[in-house]
């Protein structure tokens, strides 16, 4: 699968520089790929930190840790897709 290596790509390329990293805000620019209304996924993501990049197939998969609002919470886990370069 020729997409696979540059997702993995992006994926080493985001680890260093995304790792960390607080989730200050969100914009939905397709919402019908969002399960739910585009608002409850920004409440869930804003304030969140990025815990690890991984790659599962050819999308990028965040395992975030919760902020302050979901102090207790469960870490969650989101896919981010990419278009990737070109």
């Amino acid at each position: 699968m020729p997409e696979l290596p540059e997702a993995e790509t992006i994926a080493r390329g985001l680890r260093g520089p995304v790792r960390g990293a607080r989730i200050l805000g969100v914009e939905v620019i397709h919402p019908d790929i969002v399960e739910g209304p585009p608002k409850g996924l920004r409440e869930a993501l804003v304030g969140c930190r990025v815990a690890a990049v991984s790659r599962r197939g050819k999308n990028l998969v965040l395992a975030l840790v919760p902020g302050p609002a979901g102090a207790g919470s469960s870490p969650l886990k989101r896919k981010d897709r990419t278009n990737g370069p070109g």
